[in-house]
């Protein structure tokens, strides 16, 4: 089962779509108006019913080519190649030329390529489907438009071109809804058409109302989560009355986990997956933070895999202790981003700041022993954190590592001291 879509078959779908889409703009343009030469006619009908025959025995031999929603489904199969095949005949060279309306069907394939692309690019697909919603919307139209103009007839005296214009415009202000009446109906057969193409305007209006609808609801999540979390600060406010300062600073907290997309609880996301993705996603989250630290560069990737499924992130605010001195030391943190200071208890001396890649808490892990220094926040910063339990289980399968974090933590202890 194919999981992505290489360059090469990208280039080649491309192809299609574009043979699907003049067959689907042209062929029914020179079935209904008097346009282009009969000879280009049939050179561009070969030259598309080469590349189908040639995609047809790409899709047969390939084994490649193999969609999810096919596999072990012998019938889907057999009929995507039915499509393949009956698109690459080229009906048209053995009488009239209106049999060359059977490769539209290869317009299936794109719809298929369509919806592969929706699935593949997550991130955007409600703007996808809009961007193939007016695709489609224009491919239709261009059809409704030779409709009425196989209706009405077209005039000799009257050029090909103003006579397509003239009826894409009917089409655009019937689906439209606006309907000025400077062209209307005049035969039963009109009169029925016209009310088809009417109803389908009316599909069109509710699919464009519900779609944005759907997508306005669907918020940004981080957008969400902080709305949610100001909604319940405002709520809290008004049963309990926090100092203002302390009020803000909640607000500037949320406002920054907001703003850097945070606020969600990796472990949770992990939690849903399989081991081998979960493996596979962590070690991609915390990879540019490992590789940050010294002792954890050239640690085998293994390691590098236990340590990342048992980090789990927090935010701290400017001048918040993350740890205390004296207290009981239950974790090590690693610094993702922000500034912090290790200082005495009463805060007022500073003993080394802290950036990014760096890490502490170690020293009362390895030692059992209370915090020998306070570490302070001084900026906003995100941190890693490894609990004991979890650092002592890595730790006693990588004695190597050990014994690197054993002699940084025995070096601190001694500036401490």
């Amino acid at each position: 089962m194919k999981t992505g879509i290489s360059i090469s078959e990208k280039s080649w779908r491309s192809v299609i779509t574009l043979c699907a889409v003049i067959s689907a703009l042209y062929i029914p343009a020179r079935i209904v108006l008097p346009i282009g030469d009969r000879y280009l006619f049939t050179f561009l009908g070969w030259v598309i019913s080469l590349i189908f025959t040639l995609d047809f025995f790409i899709n047969v031999f390939s084994k490649n080519k193999i969609d999810i929603e096919t596999v072990n489904k012998p019938a889907a199969k057999l009929l995507w190649y039915a499509v393949d095949l009956l698109s690459a005949i080229p009906f048209g060279a053995f009488g009239n030329n209106i049999f060359y309306m059977v490769r539209l069907l290869k317009l299936a394939r794109v719809v298929q390529f369509m919806h592969e692309w929706k699935h593949h690019q997550i991130k955007f697909s409600d703007y996808l489907s809009f961007s193939f919603f007016f695709f489609w919307f224009v491919i239709i139209s261009h059809w409704l438009a030779l409709g009425w103009l196989a209706q009405t007839g077209t005039n000799n005296s009257v050029n090909p071109f103003e006579a397509y214009v003239t009826a894409i415009y009917w089409v655009i202000q019937t689906l439209t809804t606006v309907g000025y009446g400077d062209i209307s109906p005049v035969t039963s057969a009109q009169k029925i058409y016209t009310m088809v193409v009417m109803l389908f305007g009316a599909g069109f209006y509710g699919y464009i109302i519900g779609n944005v609808a759907s997508l306005l609801s669907q918020q940004d999540p981080a957008k969400a989560h902080y709305s949610k979390n100001i909604e319940r600060l405002k709520a809290f406010v008004k049963y309990r009355k926090l100092p203002v300062d302390l009020r803000n600073k909640i607000n500037d907290y949320y406002t920054y986990v907001w703003k850097r997309r945070l606020g969600f609880d990796e472990s949770s996301f992990l939690s849903s997956l399989p081991q081998a993705l979960k493996i596979e996603t962590a070690l991609f989250l915390k990879k540019d933070i490992l590789d940050k630290i010294p002792i954890f560069q050239k640690a085998p990737n293994n390691f590098k895999q236990e340590v990342a499924l048992n980090f789990h992130s927090i935010v701290v605010s400017p001048g918040d202790l993350i740890c205390r001195e004296g207290e009981l030391g239950k974790e090590m943190y690693f610094i993702i981003q922000g500034e912090l200071e290790v200082v005495s208890d009463d805060g007022k001396k500073v003993f080394a700041v802290l950036r990014e890649g760096n890490f502490f808490g170690e020293i009362s892990l390895f030692k059992n022993s209370p915090r020998n220094a306070s570490v302070r926040a001084v900026t906003y910063s995100e941190l890693y954190i490894l609990e004991k339990k979890n650092f002592e289980q890595v730790l006693s399968r990588f004695p190597s590592i050990a014994e690197q974090l054993k002699t940084v933590a025995e070096e601190r202890n001694e500036v401490f001291k």
